[in-house]
């Protein structure tokens, strides 16, 4: 209770004069664009107008092109490649250090989340609908029960993450894309994964029972992207889920009334704990924990600083690393280091009062997705820094921090890339209880990859 407490204390301190500064930054961007030069206001109604399927094929053209001309196959020197495996180094501190990839399974459908069961074995979420257990070297089917998922563009299933008490209850929380394309959402249902690998080899499947939707993203919109849907437990039971802007609805992250462009925080059952920042601010939402967000896909709670740490999607650049704090406006769209997909600046302003300033920013973008922090025996040199997988860059991206809580400024050291002989998108990263890395890669013959250490 005494952590708790201290944790509760820490964590939710806040400035109840934001929401005004919010509203005077929204004015002060709109008398910004309507000075803009006449061609580029014309410019930008165009871009605004066109449907946001070909919007989407844009979006689309725009990575594939940036991926093809950002990223070069890394050489072979030191690597052996064999038809599951391979081994290489990456350096530390003028350090060699060995590692194994050895892919575990491959022919997955966009694999989205990965994460550690308590017996070892390992939930897989895919994005076309389905949730698999792999136990024991064999992939299960698709778990039973599942609600009805939403699939189109970046729309479909995401994360999940275990109750604490999984190993007696065997609850764990699911986020996915719910609704049809006119009206859609992010959902969050929570229930029970019933059925053991073992007993399913004698025709007693998987199945999840007794889901129940606990939160819901509102409004709905008719847009398939931009939904962020990762989620962390903290300390004090309450669950973190990140929300996106919807692309075509990016005031709304500034707009206390909106879900959209937050992270929220609720309770398990999914009410809003009384202690979150907004509760008792007329016309806001109460679940709402952070706002002024784009669409944030990786989110961890760093157990030994008791901090939260999140990274989102810039447009064309300004990919972020933050520190969450309750109550905090991180800025989105009023301020930015990137640009729109047509080249048209989003905002005049890269910084502004009352909003936070990233850890790190990336520009041009990597497309992060998916995050860890490293605590373990296998790769020490490297405990407290920061794994993000990288889309476009194909890698992951190792950041350097500071020892202990975030201080000043100087909390990142440094970052280098890591496994990018593997020349894949990586979706989702995830610690094992020894020390092992977890991959997922993103397409439609996604694999799971183990890193390692090795002594050579």
């Amino acid at each position: 209770m005494i952590q708790q407490n201290m944790f509760q204390q820490s964590m939710f301190q806040h400035s109840m004069a934001q929401q005004n500064m919010t509203q005077l930054n929204i004015a002060e961007l709109n008398k910004t664009q309507q000075k803009a030069p006449a061609i580029l206001r014309v410019f930008t109604v165009v871009i605004n107008r066109v449907s946001i399927m070909t919007m989407i094929g844009m979006i689309l053209a725009v990575i594939s092109l940036l991926s093809a001309n950002a990223y070069a196959m890394a050489n072979n020197t030191g690597l052996e490649q064999t038809e599951e495996s391979y081994s290489g180094q990456f350096i530390i501190d003028d350090k060699p250090i060995h590692y194994t990839a050895k892919t575990l399974l491959s022919g997955l459908d966009h694999p989205w989340s990965v994460i550690e069961l308590p017996d070892g074995s390992l939930l897989i979420t895919e994005r076309s609908g389905q949730l698999r257990l792999f136990s024991d070297g064999q992939l299960s089917k698709p778990v039973a029960g599942l609600p009805e998922v939403f699939v189109m563009g970046q729309a479909g299933l995401f994360d999940v993450v275990l109750h604490p008490d999984f190993a007696n209850n065997q609850t764990l929380f699911l986020s996915y894309a719910h609704g049809t394309l006119e009206s859609n959402t992010l959902r969050v249902v929570r229930a029970q994964l019933t059925g053991t690998a073992a007993n399913e080899s004698a025709n007693s499947a998987l199945a999840l029972t007794n889901a129940v939707p606990i939160y819901d993203v509102e409004p709905f919109k008719n847009t398939p992207v931009h939904y962020g849907g990762r989620m962390v437990v903290l300390p004090d039971n309450t669950l973190l889920i990140t929300t996106g802007d919807g692309f075509d609805y990016r005031e709304q992250a500034q707009q206390l009334t909106s879900d959209m462009g937050k992270v929220a925080r609720i309770s398990f059952d999914g009410g809003h704990p009384l202690n979150n920042p907004f509760v008792n601010q007329p016309k806001a939402n109460n679940t709402i924990f952070t706002y002024g967000h784009r669409n944030p896909q990786g989110l961890i709670y760093d157990a030994k600083r008791q901090q939260i740490f999140m990274h989102e999607h810039g447009p064309a650049g300004g990919d972020e690393i933050n520190w969450l704090v309750a109550g905090n406006n991180y800025g989105w769209p009023v301020i930015t280091h990137g640009n729109d997909y047509s080249g048209a600046k989003i905002s005049p302003y890269a910084e502004y009062k009352g909003m936070e300033q990233p850890l790190l920013h990336w520009t041009p973008s990597i497309a992060p997705s998916g995050m860890a922090v490293y605590y373990g025996e296998q790769f020490p040199e490297i405990n407290g820094d920061f794994l993000v997988g990288a889309l476009v860059d194909k890698e992951v991206r190792l950041v350097r921090t500071k020892n202990g809580k975030v201080s000043g400024a100087d909390f990142i050291q440094s970052q280098q890339p890591l496994f990018e002989h593997l020349a894949m998108r990586i979706r989702d990263i995830t610690l094992g209880n020894d020390g092992t890395i977890y991959l997922l890669t993103d397409s439609d013959n996604g694999k799971l990859i183990a890193i390692n250490r090795s002594e050579r």
